[in-house]
C-alpha cells in the first residue's frame, strides 16, 4: 500500500479510515529498499501508532524463508 494510501487508511476519523488498522496491534511494513518503508512508519508513528516495525530490504527476508501473508 502506498504511503499516502495509508495516510489516508490509517487516520482514524478519516472517510477512508479501515478499521483493520489498531493502534495497538504491532504493524510491520516493508518495501524493497527499505526508504518508502520508513517513511510510512514515521507517518503512522504521528498518528498515534506504536508498535510499528520495518523489514529493511523484503527481498532478503523472502529469500530467508520469512513468513509472507497476502494483504
Amino acid at each position: 500500500m502506498p504511503a499516502i494510501d495509508i495516510s489516508r487508511t490509517a487516520r482514524p476519523g478519516s472517510p477512508s479510515y479501515d478499521p483493520d488498522f489498531k493502534v495497538a496491534e504491532t504493524i510491520v511494513l516493508y518495501c524493497d529498499q527499505g526508504n518508502r518503508a520508513a517513511e510510512a512508519a514515521l507517518l503512522l508513528a504521528q498518528m498515534g501508532y506504536a508498535n510499528v516495525r520495518t523489514l529493511t530490504r523484503f527481498a532478503d527476508w523472502k529469500a530467508a524463508g520469512g513468513p509472507v501473508q497476502g494483504y
